[in-house]
């Protein structure tokens, strides 16, 4: 539920309403013919940056790491399983250059 911004017609006062329904809104404005609604815009989203860009390049850089490191294991299973080789043959093939 909204909020709104109400004006006092006499006063000009203006007051921000408490989180009420469109249907209460109107009912409180028929009793109180000395307010008005005020007409607004909403607020807008200005940034449209994924949380990742906006989380900085560390983070992208570490991503990476942990993208690579996956690959490198699921291309030593599959090496293993083709070639039947040792594990530390197949290791020594791909050395991670992250430690």
């Amino acid at each position: 539920m909204p909020t709104y911004t109400l004006i006092n017609k006499e006063t000009q006062e203006e007051v921000d309403t408490e989180v009420i329904t469109w249907s209460k809104l109107q009912e409180f404005l028929e009793a109180n013919p000395q307010w008005k609604q005020k007409l607004t815009t909403p607020g807008f989203i200005s940034d449209s940056k994924s949380v990742h860009r906006r989380a900085g390049t560390e983070w992208q850089d570490m991503l990476k790491k942990i993208c690579l490191r996956k690959l490198k294991r699921i291309l030593v299973r599959k090496v293993l399983s083709k070639y039947e080789a040792t594990k530390e043959e197949v290791t020594q093939l791909f050395v991670c250059e992250a430690r």
